[in-house]
């Protein structure tokens, strides 16, 4: 067995080295590791090269910047292996983490196979996460697959009686290469971000086997400074423009479209949260809001939303949103946001954990 693991990369000459690292240390598997240097303006490429010059599975290729998307396209056109692993640039794989996902596939044989995940700040600051509620599962009839395509194109709307993690990304995951060839699965160059979504409702609903085994194999680490972490208003109409697009990829098929609710509810939340965190004030808060009410686009999306699978909160912004009532939804995601997470924060600091309740823990 044979992994292929796919590195897009542009300036990230501080954390290369330990990306490639986590690579070049598995033993006991074969693997390939394609770096697609995208246009990077910094070292990135010198350190690459040093890799390269070391170790004949290191593949180092050079594109100008066109984005994470087509620097995912020409690592998935690169791909030689039985299983596709994607790598990001400051990311890093646990030790002999190869080893154990061969160990998964080869018993399970899936076409996908998801696995955990560690939340980290440094190499020696690392959280589990809390993910999955199920420590391993295979799926293999048309209904199961479909229930988890379906969870794919979400992680709010529906109340699921067991929590799969954030499907979204395609870090975590092992993807069977022939399987992504024979769809021609590849990421939209046109999204700044979603473009991991958009692949997973391609690829979920055509896998004939998902699996999922609760191993922490991967260091996601929370880089302040990447395009998730854009706090401007500028930065977050990315988003917008992502969720648009999505509801009108999903809108051309039948199955697509039973996913629409999803993808709209997740859109609910989102675009409000973005727009607190962005540090408006109320006003022009309030102003956003109206801006994306008033948007085409929006409003046909979010016709799809089904009431009975919004949570309590959701249910609040939705109708304040139908009656215009601006302010009170920003007013809502501003005490979810930034006055509730202080109030956690200064109780946690007055009381000892052991005396607090679960959900102020």
């Amino acid at each position: 067995m044979q992994f292929s693991i796919i590195t897009g990369t542009q300036n990230n000459e501080t954390t290369i080295d330990r990306a490639i690292q986590s690579v070049a240390s598995q033993t006991g598997v074969d693997w390939e590791l394609l770096v697609i240097n995208d246009g990077s303006t910094d070292q990135t490429e010198a350190h690459v090269q040093k890799w390269v010059a070391k170790d004949a599975r290191i593949k180092l290729f050079n594109q100008p910047a066109s984005g994470v998307s087509a620097a995912r396209n020409r690592g998935l056109a690169e791909a030689s292996g039985d299983y596709v692993l994607f790598l990001d640039a400051d990311d890093w794989f646990e030790p002999d983490s190869f080893n154990q996902l061969a160990t998964d596939l080869q018993a399970a044989q899936p076409d996908i196979l998801i696995f955990n995940f560690l939340g980290a700040r440094s190499e020696t600051d690392q959280k589990p996460s809390d993910a999955f509620s199920v420590k391993a599962a295979d799926w293999t009839t048309p209904q199961d697959v479909s229930r988890i395509a379906r969870y794919a194109a979400t992680q709010y709307g529906e109340m699921w009686d067991v929590w799969y993690g954030n499907l979204h990304n395609v870090w975590g995951r092992c993807y069977r290469t022939a399987l992504l060839k024979q769809i021609s699965a590849h990421f939209d160059e046109e999204l700044a971000v979603a473009e991991d979504w958009k692949f997973n409702l391609t690829v979920f609903p055509a896998a004939k086997k998902v699996s999922i085994r609760d191993r922490y194999l991967y260091n996601y680490y929370d880089n302040a400074t990447s395009v998730m972490h854009v706090l401007a208003w500028p930065g977050h109409e990315a988003y917008f423009k992502g969720y648009r697009h999505l509801a009108a990829f999903l809108n051309q098929t039948p199955a697509g479209q039973e996913y629409l609710p999803y993808i709209a509810i997740d859109q609910l939340r989102d675009e409000y949260r973005l727009i607190v965190q962005s540090g408006m004030g109320m006003i022009s808060g309030s102003r956003a809001l109206k801006t994306i009410r008033q948007s085409l686009d929006y409003q046909w999306t979010v016709g799809a939303v089904f009431m009975d699978r919004l949570k309590a909160n959701d249910r609040k912004v939705y109708a304040f949103m139908q009656r215009k009532l601006y302010a009170l939804v920003w007013l809502v995601y501003f005490y979810q946001e930034r006055i509730k997470p202080g109030i956690k924060t200064g109780i946690r600091t007055i009381i000892p954990r052991r005396w607090l309740p679960q959900r102020l823990m």
